[in-house]
């Protein structure tokens, strides 16, 4: 009989040995829990912020982009006279190999990359 009840008294030890790591580690883990739900509820709400700005700065860009597409066919050779530019060829420098400005081609050779 004196047997049986140690075998009780060591099993209600290890349980409330158990049961004490369990609390403990519920009481350590749950405040980890806690900031990360905050965490993730906070990302997502500037995450929306954030979609609804580009929202607004896409909307932005496009009107900029209509507004130079207006003002790129409304210029023209007449226009641009008008405005003081100058049609002077004569100052384009274009490579050509007549003129030695381009010396041989393209050559993988001694090429560092």
């Amino acid at each position: 009989m004196r047997s049986s009840s140690l075998k009780i008294n060591k099993n209600n030890f290890e349980i409330g040995k158990f049961r004490g790591v369990l609390f403990c580690a519920m009481m350590l883990l749950s405040p980890m829990y806690g900031y990360l739900v905050l965490s993730s509820v906070v990302n997502i709400s500037q995450r929306e912020k954030l979609s609804d700005e580009i929202s607004a700065i896409t909307a932005k860009v496009s009107v900029l982009e209509a507004n130079y597409i207006t003002m790129r066919s409304a210029i023209n050779i007449d226009v641009a006279g008008k405005l003081g530019m100058k049609e002077e060829f004569n100052k384009i420098n274009f490579a050509s190999a007549d003129k030695g400005d381009v010396k041989g081609g393209l050559s993988y050779v001694n090429n560092e990359i």
